[in-house]
């Protein structure tokens, strides 16, 4: 789609389309944020097998951060 733009139309069309990647992305992030957070206050005991609840979040929210980057 963005190879084969040409007319203001279809960047206008694109320029929609990558806010709405963005938006998405921001909202993923900072749910993921929230969640790291919360799972942040319940971790226990040092024998916790990896990746733990906490880790996950933590990976999915730096995913999502990228993502808004590049």
């Amino acid at each position: 789609m963005a190879r084969g733009a040409h007319t203001a139309q279809q960047y206008h069309v694109l320029a929609g389309y990558f806010r709405a990647q963005q938006q998405k992305f921001e909202r993923e992030a900072q749910s993921e944020k929230q969640e790291w957070d919360r799972r942040s206050q319940n971790t226990s005991g040092l024998a916790q097998k990896y990746p733990r609840p906490v880790d996950s979040s933590k990976n999915r929210f730096e995913y999502f951060s990228y993502q808004l980057t590049t």
